[in-house]
Parts: structure tokens; sequence; C-alpha cells
């Protein structure tokens, strides 16, 4: 469970794996490098993209290794209710985009 202090931040290195592993160290799989090269490509054009796969093959740990590398100050992480309405969506993502390059935030 996420805790108020961490709320919107990446999980701890021990919390990556959900077996959290004493001294467990992270291989550099074709899976996570091609994972860690699309997060760096979406971080660099501003967009967004989806990482999905089967249970239990490591998408987690890949995205928040990934994340932790290349914008750990950047990330903030939003968790979704089952099936979210549009406008939960956009409760959700648009305090993170309301600054624009121009100038102020957006009101």
């Amino acid at each position: 469970m996420v805790t108020a202090e961490r709320q919107g931040r990446l999980p701890r290195e021990r919390e990556d794996h959900f077996m959290r592993l004493p001294g467990a160290q992270i291989v550099s799989t074709r899976a996570l490098l091609m994972v860690r090269e699309n997060i760096r490509a979406a971080i660099e054009a501003r967009a967004m993209i989806c990482i999905y796969g089967q249970a239990g093959r490591g998408k987690s740990l890949a995205v928040n290794t990934s994340l932790r590398e290349l914008a750990p100050k950047l990330t903030r992480r939003i968790q979704f209710r089952s099936r979210p309405s549009t406008r939960d969506l956009r409760h959700e993502l648009f305090p993170g985009t309301r600054t624009t390059a121009a100038g102020p935030p957006c009101r």
C-alpha cells in the first residue's frame, strides 16, 4: 500500500520487486532495455506511453527502474479506480500538464 508520504512518488528500490529479495540485483534483459528506451523517447517527446503485458512479467519493475534512472523528479504516479471515466482521467492528468512552454499555468 502507498503511504501518504510516498503518494505520487516512485516506490523505494527495495519495493520494486514484489518478493523484495534482499541483495537481489536487476539484470538488464532485452525487455527491460526496450522499456527504458521507450520511456526515454516518450520523455523526450513529452508524450504518453502504455506498457502492457501479462501479469508477473516485470512491467512494474521495468518502469520503476527506468523512471528512477531517467526522470525521478519528473515522475508523478497516479492511480485510477477500476474503469475510469474521461472525467477521472482529466482530473488526474490535468494538474501535471498545466504549465505550458510559453508561460504561466493554464486556467
